[in-house]
């Protein structure tokens, strides 16, 4: 296991010996070994788990590395793997969010650190989140139980139910019927706009300055410039960056991870850590344009859209260009500013990394705005709105 993933971590990993005894009626009696994944991802390392890699049921990696890991535990060639008492099956860490998630086989421990200038925990959040779906849904769609939750030595948690599922597959026209017929109706009815704020207010301020700042920005200025290009000419096409859009309770993460479906053919949420008041355009972008934008999934979402919120003056495409335009603007401040503070010799490691990963967000989410101006320009071409085409990245 790579000492920076483990050290960066070691308190969250610390505290699973005690959450283990305090929540469940079994526990490790002895230290096992984990092999590290990637520096995320740590697996129990014994010879049952070589089934599992071979059908790829092991997280990201190579499989040919993990094998031989394990063999080489095995055979007592490697005896340096982190040792935890732990009966987990797989233990998953985003040391940069201070996140822990664990794997059971009846059981998700979720372990966050405690953020003490936020006056609500965080799971006091999500089980709010879950109660509110639950009750509107009545049972149309499942919810993972929450079992325990609380505060343990400076960390939050919460256990939870695993159940027998998986994540929505996309190329299965099945699965992609549930989300069109059963999943759409039941959040289109679900949603309540709190209001329609301007993107002004989602942002914090006026999108018109953002983007002049983001235009001269150090960290656009270093890119390709065909990059650059796409950005000039996106900033150029949209005439409104202060689109007004309806702010509602959501589950704030709707995407085809979190959105599962039983071997009983029964659709479940999870992962509701982001529970609260979101732009309900946020809520379907990521959704839908996962399914390709054009294509059936994505335009049936973006039907139910626009008929649920007709009175609004702008499409759910237009919305979610703008929005994730603005997006790409930010992060190409934040990291400009990051940049701008201090040298590259004296970056820490993570400034770089932040800058890295902002970086790779805009250049995501920009291929994603090229294909949404074609998409809008499919259905409005007229007289006033003409085919844009932009340079591919």
């Amino acid at each position: 296991m790579s000492n920076y993933a483990y050290s960066q971590s070691d308190d969250l990993i610390s505290a699973l010996p005690a959450l283990e005894a305090k929540l469940m009626k079994k526990s490790c009696s002895k230290p096992r070994p984990f092999l590290d994944v990637e520096g995320a991802y740590w697996v129990a390392g014994d010879l049952k788990l070589i089934p599992k890699i071979m059908l790829g049921r092991i997280p990201t990696g190579s499989r040919k590395q993990q094998l031989l890991n394990i063999l080489q535990y095995s055979l007592f060639r490697r005896p340096n793997y982190r040792k935890i008492n732990s009966q987990a099956e797989l233990i998953f860490v985003k040391s940069e969010s201070h996140k822990m998630r664990v794997f059971y086989p009846d059981f998700i421990l979720k372990v966050v650190r405690e953020e003490r200038d936020i006056k609500t925990p965080w799971f006091a959040k999500e089980i709010e989140g879950r109660e509110a779906m639950r009750a509107s849904l009545r049972g149309e769609i499942r919810i993972p139980k929450v079992v325990a939750a609380g505060k343990e030595k400076g960390l939050y948690y919460l256990l939870e139910e695993r159940l027998n599922c998986h994540p929505i597959n996309k190329e299965n026209a099945d699965e992609r019927q549930k989300i069109q017929q059963e999943l759409l109706p039941v959040l289109m009815d679900w949603y309540e706009p709190v209001r329609s704020d301007p993107m002004a207010r989602i942002f914090g301020e006026q999108p018109e300055a953002l983007v002049e700042e983001a235009l001269t920005s150090s960290v656009l200025a270093e890119m390709e410039p065909e990059t650059v290009q796409v950005f000039h000419d996106v900033a150029a096409q949209i005439d409104d960056y202060n689109l007004e859009v309806p702010v509602a309770m959501a589950h704030g993460d709707i995407n085809l991870l979190n959105i599962c479906v039983t071997t009983r053919g029964k659709l479940v949420l999870v992962d509701w850590e982001k529970w609260g008041k979101h732009p309900v355009m946020k809520e379907l972008a990521c959704l839908a344009c996962s399914f390709g934008i054009g294509k059936t999934t994505h335009r049936r979402i973006r039907q139910a859209y626009n008929q649920r919120f007709a009175d609004l003056g702008s499409s759910f495409d237009e919305q979610v260009l703008v929005y994730y335009f603005l997006k790409c603007s930010k992060k190409l401040v934040e990291a400009s500013q990051i940049q701008d503070s201090q040298s590259s010799q004296n970056y820490p490691r993570s400034k770089t990394a932040k800058i890295t990963r902002h970086q790779k967000y805009v250049l995501q989410k920009l291929k994603v705005c090229q294909k949404l101006f074609e998409e809008i320009n499919q259905h409005h071409s007229s007289a006033t709105h003409h085919q844009h085409e932009l340079p591919l990245l």
